[in-house]
């Protein structure tokens, strides 16, 4: 370990009140949350606000050294830029009011941990040396993944101590220590301080945080081996069982995160030192051939990934895909560069491509929170295309998708497409309607009025207008059942003598992505009954066979091929 990375004093004091602040800040902010109307009204600021208070603080305890305040321009230039980027995240999702966000929340704060660990570890070699070396990136990455790791893990038990604590004494009685370590007020800046603790104490060991490294790549040399043995020998046997069965098992993202996991382990292993090789010269040639391979992977991933964009136009998933395929075909190009160039010395090259790619990936997880990578917008775009080409009608557009995974875009331009088909298209209208409204049971706000004029609406097609108490029953009915509400594309309500009594009973069809769902509703002791009824068909096909059915009458009733089976109180039938 070079000399230029020994930890220099460190400022305990200003750690600590760091600590202190950040849990303060944590749990105004969890009041604010708890307050849902001001939270729906000051969202973006909520979110920007959550970010900065998790990612700066713990940036300056990691970075901070005495007689270095240029380390604080740095990571208060670094907080802007961060502020100015998740306020446009966080205005993309919207409505916050019944909102679902999918996984756009846990991708911006991946893409921001990312960003911040690389500009960490930019700015504390800045503050070492102007020059850039691979060597010195290396130890300072792992002594602060290994330093941050093992404050969490401090911070853990000491939450599960505190837990004993109040346990141990609630059993003799005493319940005043159980109370306290419940309340937020006291968890939140407690939390944040043992964290600061950790940290302090941890950046001194140095040594012994570089010998965990050292112990870390000692174990990571055998599973370089093992995952270059693993990678050569499926890329040899792929020409015998063809693609075919990678794509039906998602082969792309497999090979996507082996090929990442394999770039992770030999980054782990080799450091900027090519004349101390980790392995026997003839392990190091088949590690250095297994990378060769890494284009020919990416090549399989790309084509898969394209197969999917064809079939079913962008999503955010894609957009990541790619650009994670992007970020390791570089990747792996320079290191295909570097052994074709230096053979057995490519390792000098190693260091010239992680030094530059880190830069890279460092802008790729900025732009992916601003206005110029937007996946959001792009998925948008693509689907919206695939709709207005007829690639694909109305109804299998993804409504659920561009709710809850497209934020602000997808729900701009699903009140578009509300707004154009309420009158001819109600169902769809509807539908919209009910992916932002809460559907919980009990609550009947005038959102849905719209569901019970249209179960209206379904009456005066029959031939005798329905009773009013059914229409009313079915209406809660739906409204209590909020999942299937928010997936339901079309509803159909049909009047059929089913048992052959001489009178009406009724059955609400509810037309979903790929079956229908039955509701049979009959009048027995003075009340509407209701009974579900099994539909044995699935798939688009049979949804439009069911459709085109209804529409022209082609419904009856007939008898069962097998009568129930009554023994004693128990009822048996044959489905």
């Amino acid at each position: 370990m070079t000399a230029n990375t020994q930890a220099q004093p460190l400022p305990h004091a200003t750690i600590l009140l760091i600590a202190l602040l950040q849990g303060f800040s944590l749990l105004a902010l969890h009041s604010v949350v708890e307050l849902k109307p001001l939270l729906f009204q000051s969202a973006p600021w909520i979110l920007m606000a959550y970010v900065l208070t998790l990612s700066i603080p713990i940036l300056l305890m990691l970075g901070l050294t005495e007689n270095k305040p240029q380390f604080y321009s740095w990571v208060l230039s670094y907080g802007l830029v961060l502020a100015l980027l998740t306020y446009y995240q966080a205005i993309q999702i919207a409505p916050w009011d019944g909102a679902n966000y999918g996984f756009l929340i846990p991708a911006i704060f991946l893409s921001i941990s990312v960003a911040s660990f690389k500009v960490l570890m930019y700015a504390q070699h800045f503050m070492i040396s102007p020059k850039l070396s691979y060597n010195t990136l290396f130890t300072l990455s792992w002594r602060n993944v290994i330093t941050l790791g093992l404050s969490l893990l401090l911070t853990l038990m000491v939450w599960a101590l505190l837990i004993l604590w109040g346990q141990l004494f609630e059993t003799i009685g005493i319940e005043q220590f159980s109370n306290l370590f419940e309340k937020k007020a006291f968890l939140y800046p407690v939390l944040a301080l043992a964290n600061g603790i950790g940290i302090c104490l941890f950046r001194q060991q140095t040594a012994v945080i570089d010998s965990i490294t050292r112990l870390k790549q000692t174990l990571m040399k055998l599973l370089l081996v093992v995952i270059v043995f693993i990678f050569i020998i499926f890329l040899g046997a792929l020409p015998f069982t063809g693609l075919s069965p990678l794509w039906e098992s998602g082969g792309s993202t497999l090979i996507l995160w082996v090929q990442a996991l394999v770039l992770f382990l030999v980054n782990a292993v080799y450091q900027d030192k090519p004349s101390n090789l980790p392995y026997p010269l003839w392990l190091h040639r088949l590690i250095y051939f297994g990378l060769s391979l890494l284009p020919i992977y990416s090549a399989i991933s790309f084509y898969g990934l394209s197969l999917r964009v064809d079939q079913y136009g962008w999503s955010v998933a894609r957009c990541w895909g790619f650009l994670l395929w992007t970020l390791l075909f570089a990747f792996s190009l320079g290191y295909l560069w570097g052994i074709v160039k230096r053979k057995d010395q490519w390792l000098h090259h190693l260091s010239w491509i992680n030094l530059r790619m880190g830069l890279v990936v460092l802008v790729a997880m900025l732009l992916v929170n601003s206005p110029l990578l937007d996946f959001r917008k792009i998925s948008l775009n693509s689907q919206l295309t695939r709709l207005q080409s007829g690639e694909i009608n109305l109804k299998e557009l993804d409504f659920t998708y561009l709710a809850e995974n497209l934020g602000k875009p997808g729900y701009r331009a699903l009140q578009k497409i509300k707004s154009e088909n309420k009158d001819t298209r109600p169902e769809i209208a509807l539908l919209i309607t009910n992916l932002y409204t809460s559907t919980a049971i009990g609550e009947l706000p005038k959102q849905r009025e719209d569901l019970k004029t249209y179960i209206e609406s379904l009456s005066s097609t029959l031939t005798k207008p329905a009773p009013k108490t059914l229409i009313n029953d079915i209406y809660h009915d739906l409204l209590g059942n909020g999942y299937r509400l928010k997936r339901t594309l079309s509803y159909h309500l049909i009047d059929i003598d089913l048992n052959e009594d001489g009178e009406l009973e009724y059955v609400l069809l509810e037309e979903q992505a790929v079956t229908f769902h039955a509701m049979l509703y009959y009048y027995e002791e003075n009340t509407w009954q209701s009974h579900r009824l099994e539909n044995t068909g699935f798939g688009k096909e049979h949804a439009q066979q069911i459709i085109d059915a209804i529409k022209t009458g082609n419904y009856r009733a007939t008898r069962a091929p097998w009568n129930q089976l009554k023994i004693g109180n128990h009822t048996f039938k044959v489905f």
